[in-house]
């Protein structure tokens, strides 16, 4: 009976942490993150009409971007959640206090990302991809690294406004940015409405502008706040507090570490991949971008479990906590059901989308390896989005290490030595993706038992400092 309690209670309206409840919250990270994935979309779709070295080069150069962007957003973006848990336990001085200290790690990250550009250049040239598609790497990443900071400080800022529940101007926000991000695309690789035609080049700097307008949006929102307006009110707080500041660093870390190291796995997969033939590489750039489709809705849904998550558990009601973070799955769920039955029948559509007029490779060998892929791709979508949400819920309670623990084995004992053995006894682009499911069924289990364990129910990341800021 209580049992069926429990899911009665997923569906009541007076219900803390029910399906409706969570829905209305996570809906614009959802459609932002949407936006930013059709935005990937987009941005493959055309440059792949570009040329065929453009579209080899951008995920490595873009992947191999975010593996050093990845570790400062996410370590500095874990304020947010302290934003979340603070606002919780009805601490406004103290979320404040939380943002101004991701403001201090934001301006930490921009020496950071100057060291990362000479050692991507290093990678690049390990990698020893064919020169053509050597040239288009190097060129997109070096101008993803100059905008790298605005994509920490936008995780920042929208930790900010997550934290207190307000998604909605976030998801306008990202919504702007990514739609910015196609016409300037557009504009900036073909050459239209008077500019010049710069390839991979436009597409980066396109990228870079379009990710500096959300922090414009929520900077100038952030302003018309109340509290804000009085200078001398929030001058205190905006100074950095060292112990704030270190606990932030303390479970933040691990944090961006756990993505790090799942960004790195990837980017390793990736390069390895560009050793195969050219289709074969093409095609798996062309399935990974539509794989962002399921693989970013579902991050604005791990985001929402976070949010939600951090806040119950500021607020001491950890049956809330859990009632949230099931919803988020099931509503995750619910959507790669969606995708998987979308993927599996608009497979040639998919693939023809990519595949430029001036285009080397058979369309119809182009179709089939991309169906094949499409099919391995909707085995593990499920998994992706166990992990990812139940990630999400176990960061908004502040058990990031384990998460960090999960990825480090699981990919370091587990998938790289599948993929490296595949690579010396069967290097195709097929068995390459077959590892896949086997990897992500791995970390779901994992994250699924110490979910249902629930020893993270008893974190409180601010229960001490809410009444000394």
């Amino acid at each position: 009976m209580r049992f069926v309690r429990r899911i009665f209670a997923l569906f009541s309206p007076t219900a803390k942490g029910n399906v409706f409840s969570s829905f209305r919250l996570i809906l614009p990270l959802v459609l932002a993150m949407a936006a930013n994935a059709v935005n990937q979309f987009a941005d493959r779709a055309f440059l792949s009409r570009y040329s065929d070295a453009a579209i080899q080069g951008s995920l490595p150069g873009g992947i191999l971007s975010w593996l050093f962007v990845c570790l400062l957003v996410s370590t500095a973006g874990y304020s947010g959640t302290f934003v979340a848990q603070f606002w919780g336990a009805g601490s406004k001085r103290g979320a404040v206090a939380a943002f101004a200290q991701g403001l201090w790690l934001t301006l930490a990250s921009i020496p950071v990302l100057a060291l990362s550009i000479p050692l991507g250049h290093w990678i690049f040239n390990w990698c020893g991809h064919a020169p053509e598609v050597l040239v288009t790497e190097k060129v997109y990443y070096d101008i993803l690294q100059v905008g790298g900071v605005f994509c920490v400080l936008d995780a920042v800022l929208a930790g900010y406004f997550t934290g207190l529940g307000r998604t909605r101007l976030v998801g306008v926000a990202n919504v702007v940015g990514n739609a910015v991000n196609v016409l300037l695309d557009w504009m900036f690789i073909f050459g239209h409405w008077g500019c010049g035609r710069w390839g991979i080049a436009g597409a980066g700097w396109a990228t870079v502008i379009s990710a500096a307008m959300p922090c414009v949006i929520l900077v100038v929102a952030l302003w018309g706040e109340p509290l804000w307006r009085d200078l001398r009110r929030v001058r205190a707080l905006l100074r950095p507090k060292g112990e704030l500041l270190v606990r932030i660093v303390r479970y933040g870390f691990p944090s961006g570490l756990q993505v790090f190291l799942d960004v790195l796995t990837f980017t390793v997969f990736v390069m390895l991949t560009g050793r195969l033939d050219a289709m074969s590489f093409a095609v798996s750039n062309v399935g990974f971008a539509i794989n962002h489709l399921s693989f970013a809705p579902l991050m604005g849904i791990s985001q929402g479990a976070t949010v939600l998550v951090g806040q119950f558990q500021g607020e001491g009601d950890s049956a809330a906590s859990v009632r949230a973070a099931v919803s988020c799955l099931l509503l995750g769920l619910a959507y790669v059901a969606a995708f998987i039955v979308f993927v599996l029948t608009c497979s040639d559509f998919c693939m023809d989308f990519f595949h430029g007029e001036g285009s080397q490779f058979p369309l119809t060998e182009f179709r089939a390896l991309g169906h094949t892929l499409l099919v391995l791709l909707s085995c593990w979508a499920a998994f992706d989005a166990v992990t990812l949400i139940l990630e999400g819920g176990l960061k908004g309670a502040g058990d990031t290490r384990y998460v960090m623990y999960v990825q480090l084995g699981v990919s370091a004992l587990m998938w790289m030595p599948m993929v490296f053995a595949v690579m010396r006894w069967h290097p195709t682009i097929a068995w390459m993706w077959g590892t896949m499911p086997l990897y992500c069924g791995t970390c779901s289990t994992l994250i699924l038992i110490r979910f249902l364990r629930g020893k993270w129910r008893a974190l409180s990341l601010v229960r001490d400092l809410a009444a000394r800021i």
